[in-house]
């Protein structure tokens, strides 16, 4: 009898002395279910909290396996734009956020503004004054418009083509809240060729913006234009050249000299035809007084050393971009010419005399080279002269 008391007391002790090492364990097992991230498998029980975060397993039915999601609860402060610490869709209608200014609710789309924010989602219908004959490239602001309809804030977004937002005429980037009384204006980047439009508009809560319209200038040099129009990229248009009959046009400025918008601003360069290395007995064999464009590009090709460029001129031509263009040449003694027939309109109007003559692209023999000025001339070839580099477009 009394064996089969202590039999009892001894497998009575030693459940609890497993109970006792067991319990810490399963303790640890049971936080550990309950601290699991997002994004790990789950169970359909196994929902969980953290200090700032409830956690829900996407499984809803006993025995099945799911992924833990945030709960639709976020507690603390999420202060980057577009103050989401998850996209609003319909799996988190409901979730509720703080901005650092305002709490906001996921709808299944879009994250509103609650709790002091606005109290209708819609503004008045908006819209900005289109623009026309704008420049090229250039960062254009539309018309401010004095927001209402709504209360507390909405917050609104740039869409396609639109590179900025201004609130009460301070630039906030491309996404900000507005309250009711602010004024709104958005800008875009015109377009890079003639008469071409440009669009973009801007949604604020549910409210999108009509389409706002920019449309370039129409490019002054398109057709037959006048010798001397200055063209949309700043070149200039100074007649036909003798080589195929193309179209020719002048770099907005002389080498070293920087075109502003409005005229030519800088000291122009002068160059060498060469670095004098040998200037009296290198012949290039590039003599033509028509082709430029072939001149240049020979010269181009016998390389950059020894430095300076051995055919400086030249070498500055060939590298040149500028009015967004990169086919520039030193022009040949005929196509000098028509640049000096040309010349005389505005502010790129040129003195005559030694100071004002440039290289052509033409040998005359090892040691010379065309010039041009009020006459076309011959120069060593180690002389420094300015340059003023042409290119052709086809009509």
């Amino acid at each position: 009898m009394h064996s089969w008391r202590r039999a009892i007391c001894c497998y009575i002790w030693v459940f609890c002395l497993l109970l006792m090492v067991a319990a810490p364990a399963l303790a640890r097992t049971s936080a550990t279910l309950g601290q699991k991230a997002v994004g790990q498998p789950c169970g359909s029980l196994e929902n969980s909290s953290d200090f700032d975060t409830l956690v829900q397993c996407t499984s809803s039915a006993a025995g099945t396996s799911g992924v833990k999601q945030t709960a639709p609860v976020i507690l603390g402060t999420v202060t980057a734009p577009p103050y989401a610490a998850v996209a609003c869709d319909s799996s988190k209608a409901g979730m509720l956020q703080w901005t650092g200014t305002a709490f906001q609710g996921c709808n299944g789309s879009t994250w509103l503004t609650l709790g002091g924010g606005a109290t209708n989602t819609a503004s008045n219908p908006f819209s900005f004054i289109d623009r026309t004959g704008v420049p090229f490239d250039t960062t254009i602001i539309s018309n401010a418009i004095t927001l209402g309809g709504f209360s507390g804030q909405l917050f609104a977004v740039c869409n396609p083509s639109c590179t900025g937002m201004y609130r009460n005429g301070i630039a906030v980037g491309m996404s900000a809240n507005f309250s009711a009384g602010d004024t709104i204006a958005i800008e875009l980047t015109s377009a890079s060729t003639g008469l071409t439009a440009t669009t973009a508009s801007v949604t604020l809560g549910t409210t999108t913006s009509a389409t706002w319209t920019v449309t370039t200038n129409p490019n002054a040099c398109l057709g037959t234009p006048a010798i001397g129009t200055r063209c949309d990229d700043g070149t200039i248009y100074i007649g036909i050249s003798p080589d195929g009959g193309e179209k020719l046009f002048a770099a907005p400025c002389r080498g070293g000299e920087v075109w502003n918008g409005t005229s030519c601003n800088g000291t122009s360069l002068r160059m060498q035809w060469n670095d004098g290395t040998n200037p009296d007995t290198v012949a290039t064999g590039f003599t033509s007084q028509i082709t430029g464009q072939a001149n240049t590009a020979g010269l181009a090709a016998r390389g950059f050393s020894p430095s300076p460029a051995p055919y400086q001129a030249a070498q500055f031509c060939a590298t040149l971009v500028v009015g967004g263009h990169d086919d520039w040449y030193l022009p040949s003694r005929n196509e000098a010419e028509v640049l000096r027939v040309a010349n005389g309109f505005g502010d790129i109007y040129l003195s005559w005399g030694n100071n004002g003559i440039w290289w052509t692209s033409t040998e005359t023999a090892a040691n010379t080279a065309w010039y041009m000025g009020e006459y076309a001339g011959s120069h060593s070839k180690s002389n420094f002269n300015l340059v003023w580099c042409v290119r052709r477009v086809s009509s």
